[in-house]
């Protein structure tokens, strides 16, 4: 259990207590309220521990993302600075440093234990489309992902032919975080905090 302290409307509350106020909140949208100051410090602390508290308080009570959620739980509260300025530093970066960075990236991933699945390859395409690129890169990814996967990446971890079931999997047609049902939620929100925690000393609005 932790023990620090959370910033909410106006007042720093114990976490334990705030957890406490969104577990027992008499409805979902007050519920909300509270998760998105736990997940906005989770952020910032990069505490693990506290964002699976939360998303578990989030399953128990049925709750999904609503408009009024931000987009990813990897960055609450909804901060349309941080994604843009994210974007604009990796775009900025020339393709060596780029894969560099998603390389780093991986190995973490990797390390986490929550990429061990070949199929885990499209949760990482989702972000980088998504987040990072801005482009409909699926018809060239395969490639461009073999470019950073790190040499000692397990062979049975590799990406293979997994981009052609893309579709079949999820809508394309949308942002991954906007999806109700994403099957690869887990990767693409691990992934994206990844990239976030390796970029974060670079980034200029925070």
């Amino acid at each position: 259990m932790k023990d620090y302290m959370i910033y909410l409307d106006g007042d720093d509350l114990p976490v334990q207590k705030v957890l406490n106020m969104a577990k027992g909140a008499r409805d979902n949208s007050i519920a909300e309220h509270y998760l998105v100051a736990l997940f906005y410090e989770a952020d910032v602390r990069e505490d693990r521990w506290l964002r699976s508290e939360c998303r578990d308080i989030m399953q128990k009570r049925g709750m999904f993302r609503s408009p009024d959620l931000p987009a990813s739980e990897g960055n609450l509260p909804d901060d349309p600075s941080l994604e843009k300025e994210a974007k604009r530093y990796f775009k900025g970066l020339s393709e060596g440093n780029q894969l560099k960075l998603l390389r780093e990236a991986m190995k973490q991933l990797r390390d986490s234990n929550v990429f061990n699945k070949k199929q885990h390859w499209i949760g990482v395409f989702l972000v980088v489309r998504d987040r990072l690129s801005g482009d409909p890169i699926q018809c060239h990814f395969t490639e461009y992902a073999k470019k950073f996967t790190p040499n000692d990446f397990p062979e049975e971890l590799k990406i293979g032919k997994v981009m052609t079931n893309v579709s079949k999997k999820i809508d394309t047609n949308e942002l991954y975080y906007d999806l109700e049902n994403n099957p690869y939620e887990t990767v693409c929100d691990e992934f994206w905090d990844t990239i976030l925690r390796l970029i974060r000393p670079n980034l200029t609005k925070i």
